[in-house]
Order: structure tokens, then sequence, then C-alpha cells
């Protein structure tokens, strides 16, 4: 039987699995998807970038409702503009391989930002409820899809729902 449970992102078993999973792991894998939601896999070996029918990375995070920054030395770039494959190679080449050093949470704004070594940071920022119908003001902003399939999903009101 399938449970869900609601948490604070500030609960300590919250912040316990995302240590586990992205804290002191490499990027070894990004994607975009449709209407530019993007794809990070964390794990300990670099995966190849177009791996269909491979196992998935060990860890994933990926944003729904949410806008989304990388920013570090030579490269500034949002999910606000036009990614070509030119700008997203060079997303890759900034963050794949290079370890998650550090991450943290702000609730006003609601946003996630994962600090990587080199100077780059990923920056997770919920849409705002003036953006959102009523429907999709529950809906997730971004989801970390755990090794056993299992997804910890941040919702829009930063309500974290934990299924085990």
């Amino acid at each position: 039987m399938k449970m869900s449970n609601k948490y604070s992102l500030g609960s300590k078993r919250v912040r316990d699995i995302i240590d586990r999973l992205i804290l002191d792991k490499y990027c070894v894998h990004l994607w975009l998807g449709f209407g530019q939601a993007l794809f990070i896999g964390f794990g300990e070996e670099i995966m190849p970038q177009h791996y269909k029918g491979q196992a998935a990375p060990p860890a994933e995070i990926h944003t729904h409702f949410a806008d989304w920054y990388i920013e570090g030395p030579g490269l500034r770039v949002s999910s606000n503009e036009t990614i070509t494959a030119d700008l997203l190679s060079k997303i890759k080449q900034a963050l794949i391989g290079r370890k998650v050093v550090d991450w943290r949470y702000s609730r006003r704004p609601q946003q996630f930002y994962a600090e990587f070594e080199g100077g780059y940071v990923l920056k997770i920022v919920t849409w705002s409820s003036d953006h959102l119908t009523s429907e999709q003001a529950n809906s997730d902003s971004w989801c970390l899809r755990l090794p056993d399939g299992r997804y910890l999903c941040v919702s829009c009101t930063g309500i974290v729902d934990f299924s085990i």
C-alpha cells in the first residue's frame, strides 16, 4: 500500500534525504524536457548523455511549475530564454562532472539553491500564485527522484510530499 506523507522542506527527514542524494555528488546527467523543464541527475559516475535503454541516474531533480537559473563563471542562463543546442552544450559543460558543495532553501520567495564546485549555482524559483490557476497552486514546483523510484516533491505552496 502506497502512503503519502507531508513534510516541511526544513524538516530533518527531508534535509537528510536531500543531503544524502545530492550533497558531495556529481552532476552526472542534464537535459531539458518539454517547456524548458530541467532534469539534472546526481551520482558518482558521469553517464552518457544519450542513455536511452540505460539505467537512470541514481537521483534526479526536475522542475515543473518553476523557473530555473544557472549562473557561474562565464554563464548566466534561465528557463525564460530560448535554449539553443549550443547554449545547452555550455550548460552541460559547466555542470556535468562538478560536485554539489552546498544546498539551501528559502521560503519567501520559495527558492531552492544547489551550489556546485567552480562557483556555479542552480536556482529553482517556484512560480508565484499570481501566475498559477487554483488547480496549479497545489502542483509540484520541483521533484527529487530517489534511487528506488520514489519521489520527494515540493509543491508550489512549499509542502513536501514524500511517497513511501
